[in-house]
């Protein structure tokens, strides 16, 4: 049996490529949900579709079948990278 992997064996850019296309997903949705509630939902679908992509872009990097996320077995997916959605700032 495998030990747990502890933040230090997790590859920072590995890392930091997931936490990117978890916040971008997040910032759609939140997105998403202000263009609802301006009434235009074409934009809401649009922004739903980004976060969709960010989604599939955080499930990529998580598939540790064909890559490995740690530091002896540097991925090589690079960072992920996405537009963040225009014209809306996220909250604080």
């Amino acid at each position: 049996m495998t030990r747990p992997k502890t933040p230090a064996d997790v590859d920072s850019e590995w890392l930091h490529a997931l936490r990117n296309a978890v916040n971008g997903a997040a910032c759609a949705v939140s997105a998403a949900r202000s263009a609802l509630d301006a009434g235009d939902p074409v934009r809401a679908q649009e922004f739903l579709q980004d976060s969709e992509a960010a989604c599939r872009r955080a499930g990529d990097l998580m598939d540790t079948t064909t890559r490995s996320p740690t530091r002896a077995g540097r991925s090589k997916t690079g960072a992920a990278r996405g537009r963040v959605p225009t014209g809306h700032a996220a909250s604080t």
